[in-house]
Formats: structure tokens, C-alpha cells, sequence
């Protein structure tokens, strides 16, 4: 193969291989054989929705992540769907999770060290209408 059937083979095994991320695509061939593409390891996950009393998405809240043991927290900002998503947390440790949305707050709520789980799943609820 030359340089550039090559790098145009490599980009088509790159869009491809987002197929197994969530985006639909066919099955990569390289060469004329299919390819198996393993999803990244990214480590735990912890994702959610923030919702408001009456179970409606709200964006742009604060969700806070914290440690249990470092006490090292990390941030971000929901979507507009209300949805958030923290990952490569590390293996073996308790994090809670809260929101914050124009002054108003969560409950906090914790993914347990002990939960086999790699992908846990955390609603959040903040009490406004």
C-alpha cells in the first residue's frame, strides 16, 4: 500500500471504530477482512441526569464529584438535556456526587468502592419546579 491508500485506510478504521461508541457504522475491513475494534477502557464511570422536582432535565447545572479519600473533586456542567458524565475514575474508590443549580442543591449521592459496577448511573434530583 502507498502513503496515501494507507492513511486512507487508517481514517476509515478511525470513523469506523466509532461505531462501537454509539455511533452506527459497518463492520471496518482492512484488507478485505473485518476488523475488531475494542471499546476504550476508560476506567469507572459515573453519568446521570439532573432533573428538577417535577422530573424535567435542567442545563446548565454544577455537578461536583468528590473523592471520598483525596477529597480531590472535579466539575462539570450539564447539558441541555440535563445529562453529565464523569470517567477513568479510579478502581477501589468511594465518590459522591452532587448539583447545584442557581443557588439550589442536591442530595449528595455515593458510588460505593465496593459496587462491581464500572458504569454506575446517579440521578440527581434538585427540589425547584
Amino acid at each position: 500500500m502507498r502513503g496515501a491508500q494507507c492513511r486512507l485506510v487508517l481514517a476509515g478504521l478511525l470513523v469506523a471504530g466509532l461505531g462501537v461508541c454509539g455511533v452506527a457504522a459497518s463492520s471496518p475491513k482492512l484488507l478485505g477482512q473485518d476488523v475488531q475494534i475494542a471499546p476504550p477502557k476508560l476506567g469507572r464511570s459515573v453519568r446521570g441526569t439532573v432533573l428538577n422536582a417535577v422530573h424535567q432535565p435542567l442545563a446548565q447545572a454544577v455537578v461536583h464529584l468528590v473523592n471520598a479519600d483525596s477529597k480531590v473533586e472535579h466539575t462539570v456542567i450539564t447539558g441541555n438535556d440535563g445529562s453529565y458524565s464523569f470517567y477513568d475514575l479510579k478502581k477501589n474508590t468511594t465518590y459522591s456526587v452532587y448539583a447545584v443549580w442557581k443557588g439550589h442543591k442536591s442530595a449528595s449521592r455515593t458510588d460505593s468502592q465496593y459496587s462491581p459496577e464500572t458504569d454506575v448511573r446517579l440521578d440527581l434530583t434538585i427540589p425547584v419546579a
